[in-house]
Parts: structure tokens; C-alpha cells; sequence
């Protein structure tokens, strides 16, 4: 156990670290949605890594393949020959596409405080209820106190400084630095930043044409800028020394930064400069304010928890890592990241949320979408942050707009498609194409036209638990219907089973199997997850159009067609749910996706009381991936095993998940997972959707939303068996609050903007409850939880 997570157990709530970050996996982020920063809190020479959502490489992105139908068409025929190697080569030469572009860093800024300063006592932490990191150390140059935080209202980064008790003549270097070409300028009170966007950066780990001298490429044209302006607010005298910004004298000391593009607009810099005054002009009350904005989304629910705090002792004598205080830290540490990196008018998080120091990051900082976009929004909904979710619902409504191009151009089908990776430029074509040819075995990543359909769930659940049937009507189900109509289209008769239906060719994402030959392949035919994704799109879009009125449309008469010759997973010999067409040998196991549960988790087609013996087969499958994962995959397992209704198990996996990993650990890795000393799960290297993920899957333990009924402790740990959940957030408009103790429902208070039946599943027994209209209905007044009787 390392020293944050010991300090964490011991105070919930905050994360508190006695010396100053060494690198970024030790560093505390700050946000606003629109920007990021990394606190260092090092002495003498400070620094804060800032970042902005639409700061990405590129230009726009790759045209579809316009010869692309005929190239599917070939490898289809190749298949239905049992050519599948080569039908894998002609994709991976001709099918693909250009990478997608990264994700970058706006750069740093410095405070250099006199070389000869020394502390006596350091403490930094970030408190997450504020929304606040603070340094508090005390030092040759006075007792100084420095406070950090990210305005959503203001849309700025602050960092708020106090000296007192030192000497006078302290004086301060302040500036601006980037890694990305650049300038910097100091101009009054104002630092101003102003860099070139990359037209294309080169990874080494994909393309081996890339060196030092050309893997970051620039337009001839400078079309692409962005600003970072930093306002220095002070009481001590500010002066230019040598094109850097000295402040003196001063016992206060405010720093506001605001940073842009011109992506959205060409005069990114006076919108900075308009940030900037407005902020300034509220400085009495910022702080306040965005405390009070914070706030207001991360108190919309509450976890407690009673259980063993020592880390150390368990009720299995077991070691473990995750403490009753811890698991609450997390959850609300989880909730932080996501408010403060995804907010009504900014970019969705991406695989690091808003935060990310490397031109060249892990997996370019995009949004995957074969699982890790999506896991970052888990708990949106359930956790009062219907709002954060908003960005990722823009995001798919554009990247629809552009699949329509891709599924005409590059598939000759109707609807709107996107693959497992995308940019800025809401790319929707196959990554994989690089000079000297295709990656070895890219398909299993490169070629997967699910990705849209997954995304376009979404809207859905948006819909369920807020009931706007305007947004379902004008904006989900433009979205639902375009997906539902390519994956319509995209599928074909099966050959084997004529009633059924299939797609070929098919992978699942990422992952690979032995041929009887021994070579590797990709390609397969109506892999498992293609299936469930499909049933749960046509149905989620069937059910849409039947609340708006358009049920009886060719299209959805279609749907009702093909969702009902969509055939049943199979099965292998000793009972696991399979992820391709056959029980072939696993060319990479364990391997870290498990596609196969997707009707379970994260879809709802499947529970274990409609189709238990398919649950079977699913753990059955789960125990043969095995117990190790990345930190992503842990959290998709321990959320399976949690609608599995086996709390132990799930238990089991959240707890690895804070497995220490030193801050020096940061290379890609396909399992390990765990924590760094700030808390950010790693894959490793860190990527933000565990920390999102882990929220959803606590929720679980203790309330499953789904099948038309609302189930309570559905698998309640041995390790929490007392605890509390305040207004979590159910579909239809319903809040519950529930409590327990000793593994018993003590209390279940529901609250409905709407007078509704809610049914609810307790120990087996099926509760009808009759609510009205915003009047809170508590179970505990009905039913005698001891007997499970009506009293």
C-alpha cells in the first residue's frame, strides 16, 4: 500500500501528499471542461501543465475509399471461400485509411521562485468536494499558500497565491512554455502564448518511417494557431525582465489563465483577452463561484460506506487494497474527473479526459470507441451528471453527420458508420494505413464498423432518464435510425443457417485467434458482439420509434424483421459464451477485451433471470480470460460480475484496480492495470475511463436500473455490508436513496417527477410501488424488510 492511498483511507475525500509531484502520475489535475491542468506544486521552480479540449493535430479527416464496396464485396466471396487470409490482406492493403491524429498539450506555466528558497513544512492535496488543489508550505521566503482550481463559469484555470511572514524583496519569474512551436510574449500583466497546431504527428510505435527530426510536421500555411494568455493579478510591482515576467513585493499573488484555437474561430485571441476581463472583473467571487458550480453537480449524490478502513485486514484474511474511505474517494474522485472534464459546450473526455502532457501520448489521446468513450460516461446518468454527458451526445451527432459520408462512399450502404478510433475531425474511417503498408494483424483494431452503433446507445439512455421526448424525437433517434440502417444493411444471409442472419467479414475488437494452419487471424464471421450490438440497436431504436410515432415505418418494420433472425450466441464444448464463429485456440491469451458479454455489460438484452443459462456460460467465460486485466478491463469484468449478481467477484476486481504502480510506470501494457500515487487508474500507462468506470460499477453493487425492474443490493459485498446511497439517479425520472446494514435494507426513499409504478426486485421478492408526483415514498413504510412481508 502506498502512502497516498493510506493517507486517502485515513481522510476521504482528499488526496494529500507531504512533497512536491516528481512527474505527472504524481501531479493533481484541475479542470474546467475546455481546459486541464496538472499541479506540481514544486518549489523553487513550480510548474502547472495546462491543456485545451481543441488542441488537436491534423487538418481534417481521411476521405472515404471510394472503390471500398467492391473491395468488401471481394473479401466477402474470399470469405464464403474460406479464403480468409487473403481476404484480410486485401482489406488491410486497400480498406484503411490514414491513423487519426493526437491529442495535445497547450504547454506550461512556470513560477520560478528564488533559487535560494527552502521548506520547512510541505503539504499539498487536492480537495475533490471543492473542486480545489491547494500547496501550503512554509519556507524561507515566508509561509506560502497557493490554491488552484478550473472556472467552468469563468472559463479559466486559476491559481490563487498568499505570502505572508517573508521578506519583502521575494520576487517571482512567471511565463509561458511549449513543447509545440511557439512564442511567448509578456505585454503588460498579460503573458501571451502563441503556437502552431501540428498538421501531422508520426508515432514510432506504428510507423518506423517516423524520426526525431520529422515525426511533428507543421502547414506551410499557419492556419492552425492557438493562444494561452496568463493575467497576473498582484499587489507587488510587475516588470519585464528580458521578455519574462518578474512580480515583486507582493504578498498576493493571481494568476488566470485562458486558452483557445482558432478551430472554432479566427479570433481565438480576443476571445482569451474577453475571458480574461471577465474573470478579473468577478475576482472577489470566482472562487466562490466555481465551488458553487462544482457543487451543484457533484452533490447531486452521495455513497457512504462502513466497512474495514485498515487496507491492511479483511474479513477473508486476505490483504486488500480497497478500504471502505478508499472506495468513497474513488467514487467521488471518479465524478471529479468527469465534471471537470466534460461540460455542456467542450469536447467529450478523451482517453485522458483533459489532461495530457505528450505530443506523442498513448493511443494518440483519442476517443477509442470499442469500449473506453464509452466507459468515461458509465456513470453520467445515474450520478445526477446527465449535463457531462451532453458533450459526448454532440459528439455523436456529428460524427454521424460525417458516417453517412464513409457508409455511402466507402460501404454503399445507407445510415451513418464510424470505426474504433476517432479524432477531433470526428474520423469515421478504418484506421491502419501507414507508407510502408499495413500493420501486422491490424484489422482485429483496424476493421470494425461497430463503433457508431455502440456510441448511438447512448442517446437512448439519455433519453430513459430524462424522458425528453423532443430530444428523442429531433435528435436520438435521427441518430438511433441512421446506425440501425447501416447495421441493417450490413448484414447478410448466413450461409450455414439461411433463417438467420450474420456479417461477414466480422472481427472483435482487438482481438485475434489460430487458424488450424497456425497463422493469425482477425477476420471471422457474426462475432458475438456484432450480434449484441446489433439486437440492442434495433431494439433500443424499435422502442424510440414506437414512443414517437414512427413504428410502423419501412425501416423499423425492417428492424423488426432482422432483430428476429439475429441467432443466439454460441456455446463451446465446456459452456463459454464464444467470440468468433468457432471455438478457435486464442491467439493472445489472456486477452484484455470481453466482447462476448456485451448483451450483459454494458448492453441490458441479457439478465440472469431472462436468460440464465446464457449467464452461465458468460462467467464461464470470464473465468477462462482469467483474473488479470488493464485497469479499463478490470472495471468492464468487475461491473459483468456485479449484473452477474456475484458481489464477491466484482469486489475482487475493483480491488485490484488499486494495485500501487510507481509514477516512473508509464509504458502501454496489454494487463497490469492499478493506481498511481494521484489516483489515476492506469492501463498502464494511465487512462481515464477506469476512474469513470469504477463509479458506475459501485453504483451496481447496490442498485441495477434495468428489465423493467429497479433491484436492490442486487450484489452486496461481504466488505460493505453497511452503507448509503443518496439520490442516485434511476430512469424515468426517479431518485432513490437506499440504506443497509449488515448485508439488510434498512430504507429505500423513491422520489418521482411524475406519478408512475416503480417495480423493485429485493432478496427475490417483487415490490409494486405506487408513486406520485415529487412526494418521496419510502419502503421502509410499506414492507418490513426483516420478514419480506407486506406489513
Amino acid at each position: 500500500m502506498n502512502r497516498i492511498l493510506s493517507d486517502v483511507a485515513a481522510q476521504p475525500g482528499k488526496l494529500r501528499f507531504d512533497r512536491a509531484a516528481e512527474n505527472f502520475n504524481e501531479a493533481l489535475p484541475i479542470g474546467n471542461g475546455h481546459q486541464g491542468g496538472m499541479v506540481y506544486g514544486q518549489f523553487p521552480n513550480e510548474k502547472i501543465s495546462l491543456n485545451e479540449d481543441t488542441l488537436w493535430a491534423g487538418e481534417t479527416a481521411p476521405n472515404p475509399i471510394s472503390d471500398g464496396p467492391q473491395i468488401i464485396e471481394r473479401a466477402r466471396n474470399l470469405m464464403l471461400e474460406n479464403q480468409e487470409s487473403e481476404a484480410e490482406t486485401l482489406i488491410a492493403e486497400n480498406f484503411l485509411t490514414a491513423f487519426n491524429q493526437p491529442y495535445l498539450p497547450v504547454g506550461e506555466l512556470f513560477i520560478h521562485w528564488p533559487e535560494d528558497l527552502h521548506t520547512n513544512e510541505y503539504k499539498r492535496e487536492l480537495d475533490i468536494a471543492t473542486a480545489t488543489a491547494s500547496v501550503d508550505a512554509k519556507t524561507s521566503y515566508g509561509h506560502i499558500v497557493s490554491n488552484y482550481y478550473g472556472s467552468y463559469p469563468h472559463r479559466v484555470l486559476a491559481v490563487d497565491i498568499a505570502r505572508t511572514d517573508g521578506p519583502k524583496e521575494c520576487k517571482v519569474l512567471v511565463g509561458l512554455t511549449s513543447k509545440l512551436q511557439s512564442v511567448s510574449e509578456a505585454v503588460g500583466k498579460d503573458i501571451i502564448l502563441k503556437g502552431l497546431v501540428p498538421s501531422n504527428v508520426r508515432w514510432d510505435e506504428v510507423d518506423n518511417l517516423a524520426t526525431e527530426e520529422n515525426y511533428v510536421e507543421y502547414d506551410e500555411f499557419e492556419k492552425n494557431q492557438f493562444y494561452c494568455v496568463a493575467r497576473i493579478i498582484t499587489d507587488g510591482k510587475i516588470s519585464i525582465h528580458l521578455g519574462e515576467t518578474c512580480v515583486a513585493g507582493f504578498s498576493k499573488l493571481t494568476i488566470l489563465i485562458a486558452t483557445r484555437t482558432n478551430r472554432h474561430s479566427t479570433d481565438a485571441m480576443e476571445h482569451c483577452i474577453d475571458d480574461l476581463d471577465a474573470a478579473e472583473r468577478d475576482l472577489a467571487q470566482l472562487h466562490e463561484k466555481h465551488v458553487e458550480d462544482f457543487g451543484r453537480l457533484f452533490n447531486s449524490v452521495e455513497l457512504q460506506l462502513a466497512g474495514d478502513n485498515s487496507c491492511q485486514q479483511s474479513i477473508d484474511g486476505c490483504t486488500h487494497n480497497l478500504s471502505a474511505n478508499l472506495a468513497k474517494t474513488a467514487f467521488d474522485y471518479g465524478r471529479y474527473l468527469l465534471i471537470s472534464s466534460s461540460r455542456p459546450g467542450t469536447q467529450p473526455a478523451n482517453l485522458k479526459g483533459v489532461w495530457s502532457e505528450a505530443v506523442d501520448p498513448a493511443w494518440w489521446s483519442n476517443y477509442t470507441i470499442n469500449i473506453n468513450t464509452q466507459m468515461n460516461y458509465w456513470p453520467a446518468e445515474m450520478c445526477g451528471l446527465s449535463e457531462c454527458h451532453e458533450p459526448l451526445i454532440d459528439f455523436i451527432e456529428e460524427l454521424a453527420k460525417r458516417g453517412r459520408n464513409t457508409a455511402k462512399i466507402q460501404y454503399g450502404l445507407s445510415g451513418w458508420v464510424a470505426h474504433h478510433q476517432v479524432d477531433f475531425h470526428r474520423q469515421t474511417t478504418p484506421v491502419g494505413a501507414l507508407p510502408q503498408g499495413p500493420i501486422e494483424n491490424c484489422l482485429k483494431w483496424g476493421f470494425w464498423p461497430f463503433g457508431g452503433a455502440w456510441l448511438a446507445l447512448h442517446t437512448f439512455e439519455h433519453f430513459q432518464y430524462n424522458q425528453d421526448i423532443n430530444f428523442l424525437r429531433n435528435r436520438a433517434f435521427p441518430i438511433l435510425s441512421g446506425a440501425a440502417s447501416f447495421i441493417a444493411s450490413w448484414l447478410v444471409d448466413d450461409p450455414a443457417h439461411p433463417d438467420q442472419l450474420t456479417t461477414i467479414p466480422s472481427t472483435s475488437p482487438e482481438n485475434t485467434f489460430l487458424r488450424g494452419d497456425g497463422t493469425v487471424g482477425a477476420l471471422s464471421r457474426g462475432t458475438t458482439m456484432d450480434i449484441a450490438i446489433a439486437k440492442q440497436l434495433f431494439s433500443y431504436t424499435i422502442s424510440a420509434a414506437d414512443i414517437i410515432g414512427k413504428g410502423k415505418s419501412d425501416l423499423i418494420n425492417d428492424l423488426r424483421i432482422k432483430l428476429a433472425r439475429l441467432p443466439e450466441p454460441k456455446i463451446s464444448e465446456d459452456g463459454r459464451i464464444l467470440e468468433f464463429d468457432k471455438d478457435y485456440p486464442e491467439a493472445e491469451h489472456p486477452h484484455r477485451h470481453i466482447s462476448p458479454v456485451f448483451g450483459l455489460c454494458p448492453g441490458t438484452d441479457v439478465t440472469v433471470e431472462n436468460q440464465p443459462d446464457l449467464c452461465t456460460s458468460m462467467k464461464r467465460f470470464l473465468e477462462f480470460r482469467g483474473p488479470s486485466g488493464t485497469g479499463w478491463s478490470l472495471v468492464w469484468k468487475a461491473r459483468t460480475y456485479a449484473r452477474l449478481r456475484d458481489g464477491e467477484k466484482s469486489f475482487e476486481f475493483l480491488d485490484r484496480l488499486f494495485e500501487p504502480v510507481p509514477s516512473h510506470v508509464d509504458t502501454t501494457a496489454d494487463d497490469g492495470g492499478g493506481i498511481y500515487p494521484n489516483m489515476l487508474m492506469a492501463c498502464p500507462p494511465f487512462c481515464i475511463e477506469a476512474n469513470m468506470g469504477f463509479v458506475a460499477t459501485v453504483i451496481e453493487l447496490f442498485v441495477q436500473d434495468k428489465d423493467d425492474f429497479v433491484h436492490l443490493l442486487p450484489a452486496l459485498p461481504a466488505h460493505w455490508k453497511t452503507g448509503k446511497v443518496k439520490d442516485l439517479k434511476l430512469r424515468n425520472r426517479v431518485a432513490l436513496t437506499i440504506e443497509w446494514q449488515r448485508g439488510q435494507l434498512t430504507s429505500a426513499q423513491f422520489t418521482s417527477q411524475i406519478d408512475q409504478k416503480v417495480y423493485v426486485k429485493y432478496l427475490s421478492k417483487v415490490y409494486h410501488i405506487d408513486l406520485k408526483s415529487n412526494k418521496v415514498c419510502d419502503m421502509a413504510s410499506e414492507f418490513d424488510f426483516q420478514n419480506l412481508e407486506f406489513t
